[in-house]
């Protein structure tokens, strides 16, 4: 899903820069601005929540004890 994202984004933003410099006319100029930045702005807002989740999980494994002992009852 990365690879798809980060190859719309480079797409439209080269062809968007070559536009801009004149390399040749496109009409859909605005669009291709949008979706790099409505991707762009989707991607920073899920890697702003998924860094929290990982420091929270990083938090619960060091209250984890690091050794554990089995217990055998008697007829087990």
């Amino acid at each position: 899903m990365m690879t798809l994202i980060s190859l719309a984004i480079t797409v439209a933003f080269g062809t968007s820069l070559a536009a801009t410099f004149g390399f040749f006319e496109i009409e859909v100029w605005w669009e291709l601005a949008s979706l790099i930045t409505i991707m762009v702005l989707g991607h920073w807002l899920e890697m702003r929540d998924h860094f929290p989740g990982s420091r929270r999980a990083q938090r619960a494994r060091r209250t984890a004890p690091r050794h554990c002992r089995a217990c055998k009852r008697c007829g087990d």
